[in-house]
């Protein structure tokens, strides 16, 4: 594979910001399946999984079939307290990635970084870090 037709000319990539309120529906619903054991009317931690639309936007742009993709990790820092009710405004940037290839095999670890904040005050709430294993996929346009 030549260097300009590489996946890592990609990083820093970002999608477009998108918008969503903190519905209690949802969460309550994403607490049940979850199994978690919070307080009634807290966020769970991990709740910011179902905010997918900017990962989901990248992997389309970047062009790799999910039918590649292995999740491999997923970490959440919050930065301060959300409540139901609340809206939230993110985007995911592609951070890095490490490429594993050679005859046997081609494995690329990508990390996308998502950024959480409130509207409309803009204040950071938190951040979601995912890390994928995208297998035998090779860049539209690599040699």
């Amino acid at each position: 594979m030549s260097d300009k037709s590489s996946v890592k000319d990609k990083i820093g990539l970002r999608s477009k910001t998108y918008e969503e309120a903190l519905d209690a529906e949802r969460v309550r619903q994403f607490a049940e399946s979850t199994g978690w054991q919070g307080e009634a009317h807290a966020i769970p931690f991990t709740f910011l999984t179902v905010f997918r639309a900017g990962e989901r936007e990248l992997f389309e742009r970047l062009g790799f079939p999910l039918s590649k993709v292995l999740h491999a990790e997923q970490e959440y820092s919050w930065q301060s307290a959300a409540s139901i009710g609340q809206r939230l405004s993110y985007s995911c940037v592609f951070s890095s990635c490490t490429e594993k290839i050679s005859a046997k095999v081609n494995l690329r670890f990508m990390e996308f970084t998502t950024e959480f904040s409130s509207v409309p005050e803009r204040q950071a709430v938190a951040q979601a870090r995912m890390m994928i294993v995208v297998r035998d996929w090779t860049p539209e346009g690599a040699q």
